[in-house]
């Protein structure tokens, strides 16, 4: 998650001729969201607070919110495929 940073994504809004670029970045270090703007406003990055500690129950409702393309577990990752499947389930 370093590797968001104001000035690739500036690079990126370039390399892949957006007109804007917003990106979150997922932090355990920020107590509340913040953003930051490069390029006249082009270039919006927000910092978001979380926690790896959350319940799946809040992990869940996180997720049908905010309907993410792609969700990538970093947390025993041997069951990867099963996590997504339950993370993504309808129920809640």
């Amino acid at each position: 998650m370093g590797d968001i940073q104001k000035d690739r994504l500036s690079v990126l809004l370039d390399e892949l001729d957006c007109e804007a670029i917003v990106a979150f970045r997922p932090t355990g270090w920020a107590g509340h969201i913040t953003m930051s703007e490069a390029r006249a406003g082009k270039v919006k990055l927000y910092s978001v607070p979380y926690s790896e500690h959350s319940s799946f129950t809040q992990l869940k409702k996180f997720v049908k919110h905010l309907k993410p393309t792609k969700i990538v577990p970093t947390v025993n990752v041997e069951s990867a495929k099963e996590q997504v499947a339950l993370l993504c389930a309808e129920e809640l």
